[in-house]
């Protein structure tokens, strides 16, 4: 038990690293070494995401004359660009590696990507029922952070417990087939270090 698959330290929490854009993960030591980033590759990697950062800035500005379903597929497709202009500066060995990190990162979260869907055959019925067990846990989540009064002891509690419905539901969605495909997809266990996300930035936190 313990965590769940909330992902990546500090408990059911939304780590910082690995749910956002393409390489948001590489900003860890720890998976930089992993991964066997060079300096190079490292500096490449920067240019890359600062120009999709420029891209995102023009898709913001245009964001009020869209509707919500093109908001959506905007922020889909840019989410997409950037992975791939990330991965176009590593290696096949790298780019599979860091795809099994961001997954084991994001645990179920990772079921709302079009491409996890499409490996793991979801039909619409089912991508449904999970986007919307996960959006009932980000709301539930969401106010359980504006209750001021709880103990530690009752959030983790209460967290635990909105984590195994959410759990439970996609559990009760995907086939056993789906599931060990999804299990698949995450590769070897890696255990991330609780600093681990100390090194933003090329040559950060390097190794003496």
């Amino acid at each position: 038990g313990g965590r769940g698959q909330g992902g990546g330290p500090g408990g059911g929490g939304r780590p910082s690293f690995g749910g956002g854009f393409g390489g948001d993960i590489l900003g860890r030591d720890d998976v930089r070494q992993e991964l066997g980033i060079t300096e190079d590759q490292l500096k490449q990697i920067e240019e890359a995401r600062n120009s999709q950062r420029e891209k995102m800035g023009e898709m913001f500005r245009n964001m009020r004359s869209m509707s919500q379903e093109e908001r959506t597929a905007a922020f889909t497709k840019a989410r997409e660009d950037s992975a791939k202009a990330v991965e176009s500066q590593l290696n096949a060995s790298q780019v599979k590696r860091m795809q099994e990190l961001t997954l084991q990162t994001q645990g179920y979260r990772a079921l709302r990507s079009d491409s996890v869907a499409k490996d793991l055959s979801m039909s619409d019925d089912q991508k449904a029922k999970v986007q919307a067990a996960l959006s009932e846990y980000d709301v539930a989540r969401f106010e359980l952070r504006r209750l001021r009064d709880l103990s530690d002891e009752d959030r983790e509690k209460k967290q635990a417990a909105l984590e195994a419905n959410r759990d439970k539901i996609i559990k009760s969605v995907l086939t056993a087939s789906q599931m060990q495909t999804f299990e698949g997809k995450k590769g070897a266990k890696f255990e991330f270090s609780e600093d681990g996300g100390s090194g933003r930035g090329p040559g950060g936190g390097s190794t003496p």
